[in-house]
């Protein structure tokens, strides 16, 4: 998966240990703030705005 991540410009590959077929679920908190972060360096780069909320509790 790790050479599929080098094709797109900008990707960063990250293993969500014990995740399976849905890691949101699996891990709601740490799938969140790895996308949330992922997407706030990326609206650093293009100016574009992103909101991401966890609803667990």
């Amino acid at each position: 998966m790790a050479e599929f991540a080098q094709l797109f410009p900008h990707a960063e590959f990250v293993v969500q240990s014990g995740a399976g077929h849905f890691p949101w679920l699996d891990d709601a908190g740490w799938f969140v703030t790895a996308t949330a972060g992922f997407l706030g360096r990326r609206r650093g780069a293009s100016g574009a705005s992103v909101a991401l909320r966890s609803t667990d509790g």
